[in-house]
């Protein structure tokens, strides 16, 4: 995890995170220790990049424990969500665990992120030097786009959603992903639908959503470009 003035955040994105949680509760029954999952992983149990991962899915609330880390409620829901909606309702309560994303996203929620400006909002809510922000900024800009179009689905009043425990399904359209993003407009119901590699948005249609829709795509545009 890393820090910026009081605030502590994840380096791993949350779909990163979702997926080691995945492997933890499909292959090792949802608990396993650091070492085997180090090994698991590929790493090394005592290298920065191990710590890095550890460090997210405790922040992120995917799994929990020290010597043995064990996948929680919210992180089986997020592995096997029983559909798109619960897909995005509970990347939606992960995104908003995070004090400094809460803060960032109502300050840009509208907008598509732009890195001048978002080096001012960082350099104001955390107080920290502009020289540690610019410098840690790329990749705490990596983490945020995974997570602020959902951030975005819901307003600064509502409370963040209450979800029952999945149960076992069949992988969902998020889970599965895509080659290119695509929007389906009113298919049915008045709800915008947009799916994209590692996640899905399915939103009631308002002006709200298709500003979401519409930033998250202006985002993996850049992405893409970049």
């Amino acid at each position: 995890m890393a820090r910026l003035g009081e605030y502590e955040y994840p380096e791993i994105e949350l779909n990163e995170a979702i997926d080691v949680g995945r492997r933890i509760a499909r292959q090792f029954g949802g608990s396993i220790s650091r070492s085997s999952l180090a090994e698991s992983l590929g790493m090394s149990e005592r290298g920065g990049r191990f710590a890095v991962v550890v460090g997210g899915l405790r922040l992120w609330g995917i799994a929990e424990g020290r010597s043995t880390l064990r996948v929680t409620r919210a992180g089986l829901q997020a592995s096997s969500p029983v559909d798109a909606d619960e897909a995005a309702a509970i990347r939606t309560d992960l995104s908003r665990r995070i004090p400094l994303f809460n803060e960032i996203a109502s300050r840009i929620r509208y907008e598509a992120i732009d890195p001048g400006n978002l080096t001012l909002v960082i350099e104001e809510i955390t107080g920290a030097a502009r020289a540690e922000v610019q410098q840690r900024q790329s990749a705490l800009e990596r983490t945020l786009r995974d997570v602020v179009p959902y951030m975005r689905q819901s307003s600064s009043t509502e409370p963040p959603s209450t979800l029952e425990p999945a149960m076992a399904g069949p992988a969902t359209q998020a889970e599965a992903g895509s080659d290119s993003a695509k929007t389906l407009v009113g298919q049915g119901s008045s709800r915008v639908r947009l799916s994209y590699p590692g996640g899905e948005l399915n939103l009631e249609e308002s002006l709200a959503s298709l500003d979401s829709a519409i930033a998250l795509l202006q985002e993996r545009r850049r992405s893409l470009a970049e």
